[in-house]
């Protein structure tokens, strides 16, 4: 072999293996890498987590909503000390269905009245690239006798009353679903 083609062979070697390094290293902070780059809807002050909260519908104080969640869950976490490997990110989903919840009778003018009700199922998943390391839901719903007492409230006011009802436990609930969350995987 030539010196010139040693020479040439070397120079292509070198490019193949800075290029390399150079793809890496721009890899390594994408979303190709395990829970690299941005994520959108990604509301964790937390680099180690990925955190998105999903709610059924948009109102005006949802964003407080969101980091109310996102802070009772990630609070929850440190303080009991779960957190990925170094290097390594979790994905947390925190999300909020309504669902159908149990018919129940509410006396009105001395009859039993059967009235549907809705809950709220909130759901938190723990994920690692595609695997899930925790998942449990929750439901919120009012019970009977709320339903009553609402029923018996001021005329027009039952829907107002019921939806905050069951959106001050959202985050309650979610405290309660991270505290289920094993520390060790």
């Amino acid at each position: 072999m030539s010196l010139a083609r040693l020479g040439a062979l070397t120079l292509f070697l070198a490019i193949l293996i800075g290029g390399g390094i150079f793809l890496t290293n721009k890899l390594v902070g994408s979303a190709w890498t395990v829970g690299g780059g941005p994520v959108e809807g990604n509301i964790s002050t937390d680099p180690a987590f990925i955190l998105i909260v999903d709610l059924p519908e948009t109102t005006s104080n949802q964003q407080s909503l969101e980091k109310q969640i996102a802070t009772a869950i990630l609070d929850n976490f440190h303080q009991r000390g779960l957190k990925p490997k170094p290097g390594m990110r979790y994905r947390i989903e925190a999300t909020v269905t309504r669902d159908e919840g149990p018919e129940l009778s509410i006396p009105l003018d001395g009859r039993p009245i059967k009235m549907p009700s809705e809950k709220l199922v909130c759901t938190l998943t723990l994920k690692f690239k595609d695997k899930i390391l925790y998942e449990k839901s929750k439901d919120i719903l009012a019970d009977q006798s709320t339903m009553m007492y609402l029923a018996g409230k001021k005329p027009g006011t039952f829907t107002d009353e019921f939806e905050k009802l069951l959106w001050k436990n959202v985050v309650p609930q979610f405290q309660a679903l991270a505290e289920g969350a094993p520390t060790s995987h």
